[in-house]
């Protein structure tokens, strides 16, 4: 979800949902956060590379037989891509991105060790962009 707010730049925000549930074990969780994108000049309309930034908070909630473990997240996000349009305000977007993320976890009952955990990600990431507002 974006609004334009120049030429080239696009702020917005993130939002996630998850719900899963196997054999026993349900994991429930959400993300939120602002997002920004700047858009590179490009030979195609139909084309937008970008540079990306989003920093995003959430919680999950994992739960089996055995007991409950339950972590926030915080979450800074760069990445690297291309939007191709389809329409005016629709777009299908392929991205590199790297993620830093840092979790707090309680885990009940208790097994011990440290609540915090860090994790770096690196990959590609596919989806849907939408630009809602536009100039």
């Amino acid at each position: 979800v974006s609004a334009d707010v120049g030429p080239a730049p696009q702020s917005g925000g993130r939002v996630g949902l998850t719900r899963q549930r196997s054999d026993g074990f349900t994991s429930m969780g959400w993300t939120l956060g602002p997002a920004m994108r700047v858009f590179l000049r490009s030979q195609s309309e139909n084309l937008l590379p970008f540079l990306g930034v989003a920093a995003t908070f959430g919680r999950v909630k994992n739960e089996s037989g055995s007991g409950e473990i339950n972590s926030t997240q915080r979450i800074l996000d760069g990445s690297l891509g291309v939007t191709r349009l389809l329409s005016r305000q629709v777009g299908l977007t392929a991205e590199l991105f790297f993620s830093q993320m840092h979790f707090v976890t309680r885990v009940s009952p208790p097994i011990g060790g440290s609540p915090d955990n860090d994790l770096s990600e690196l990959g590609l990431r596919f989806g849907i962009s939408a630009f809602l507002l536009q100039r």
